[in-house]
């Protein structure tokens, strides 16, 4: 019931696993349609977020900071959302301390793992509530158990939006500083070949001017 939870946001613990050939199957053809949707929802989601967060800061600079023309929107908006997914990550180490156990560098540690989909699976965060509802004798906790899997999984999809919206906002900035740099290059390419011809047609002038001075001796 908990393998789906880990297995199409691409985390992989490994603590959980499919053990008869039937479901390592089941698995391999549920993943090839779930991995995609869920790679797309995470763009989608991603794009989302970096929207937000230009829009945000954006905001800030014309309203907030009356600049009628404000510049380097693109790499502030990375800035902020670095920052974002940093405090996603302390947030997730705190969570560790108060519903794990852990200390706050084992819940960081944790959250890193899971959002950089590193999974070693020696930390995964919410597998203690869930195996206790799992244990669980009472009727009303088992029923409650498909909602409690989709509660848990929110935090993680919420994070590894902040994690896509960061690389978007990163992609981004740097497609804009490629295009800069072409532009750049561009002109200066022009710059040095309209120098170089006006050299050569003053080299040439010059020449012809000695050529007349020395015909006219």
């Amino acid at each position: 019931r908990f393998l789906n939870h880990f297995t199409l946001p691409l985390l992989g613990y490994g603590h959980i696993t499919p053990e008869t050939p039937f479901g390592q199957i089941v698995t391999v053809l549920y993943t090839f349609l779930g991995v995609p949707l869920t790679m797309l929802t995470l763009k989608t989601m991603g794009k989302m977020v970096s929207k937000l967060v230009y829009d945000f800061v954006y905001a800030i600079e014309t309203k907030l900071l009356s600049r009628t023309r404000p510049r380097n929107i693109k790499k502030k908006s990375v800035f902020v959302t670095f920052a974002l997914m940093i405090l996603t990550v302390c947030l997730g180490g705190l969570e560790g301390m108060y519903v794990e156990g852990w200390t706050f560098v084992e819940g960081f540690y944790a959250w890193f793992a899971t959002l950089s989909t590193l999974g070693y699976g020696d930390y995964v965060p919410g597998w203690s509530v869930l195996l206790q509802v799992e244990e669980s004798s009472n009727p009303k906790s088992q029923l409650n158990l498909v909602l409690i899997i989709f509660i848990s999984a929110l935090p993680s999809m919420a994070a590894l939006c902040v994690v896509a919206g960061f690389l978007n906002s990163l992609a981004e900035t740097i497609e804009e500083l490629k295009i800069k740099s072409n532009a750049r290059n561009l002109f200066l390419g022009h710059h040095n070949k309209i120098m170089e011809t006006g050299s050569t047609y003053s080299n040439e002038a010059i020449c012809g001017s000695r050529r007349a001075r020395s015909a006219t001796l």
